[in-house]
């Protein structure tokens, strides 16, 4: 799960430099990429264009980090197909699904990352897309969250992320998030960038129920 984890960060550094190649000095947090260790506590680092979008992230990493460890300690099937990492010749992907009840929030993740080593486009061109689909329920409602990360050997990038409904309050999750042990250590903004630095205690994560994704018809 670490590499998917890796992965998703260096192609968003790639974006970064993109987005703002012509400002040298551009600082990235230490935590961003060497996120905190505790045996006391999990960390999770995320950025983006907006708070929202570094606090989503950060929260995605931690689940992430839970579930691959609950994973391996438990050997369940139905939660070890649930991340996986392939290749097959120039081409590679991983895959990781969430699916967890954290106070009133019933939280449905699913991250996939794909990689293309193309030498027809340009010699060792590599394109990359991320994509991660997270479905929130609450007591007051549903947010589908969408982001889309897509970089490729000749400078050529996308960066979407989207809330369904648009206007929705995402401030709702996070204090429903820290009534159930989480806390943000740091929210800053560096650049036009966002970072956010999310802790959970290890008291604390028996407080989050992972369950398995249901197989839908045909799988």
């Amino acid at each position: 799960m670490n590499k998917i984890l890796l992965q998703f960060k260096l192609i968003f550094i790639v974006l970064l430099f993109n987005c703002y190649g012509k400002n040298p000095v551009l600082k990235v947090p230490d935590y961003y990429l060497n996120p905190p260790k505790d045996s006391d506590g999990y960390f999770g680092a995320g950025s983006g264009k907006s708070m929202d979008e570094a606090k989503i992230n950060a929260l995605g990493e931690i689940l992430r980090s839970l579930k691959s460890e609950l994973s391996f300690k438990t050997s369940s099937p139905e939660m070890m197909e649930e991340a996986f990492f392939d290749t097959l010749g120039d081409f590679s992907q991983s895959k990781s699904k969430v699916r967890c009840k954290i106070g009133k929030i019933d939280y449905d993740h699913v991250l996939l990352d794909q990689i293309l080593i193309n030498d027809d486009i340009q010699r060792n061109s590599v394109t990359e897309k991320t994509s991660m689909t997270t479905k929130i329920n609450f007591d007051k409602g549903q947010i589908s969250i969408h982001l889309f990360l897509s970089v490729n050997g000749l400078g050529e990038e996308v960066n979407r992320f989207t809330k369904d409904p648009k206007d929705a309050d995402l401030n709702i999750v996070f204090q429903e998030l820290e009534k159930n042990g989480f806390k943000f250590l740091k929210d800053e903004k560096i650049g036009g960038l966002y970072f956010s630095l999310l802790s959970l205690k290890t008291s604390n994560k028996f407080k989050i129920l992972f369950t398995s994704t249901p197989k839908s018809n045909g799988h």
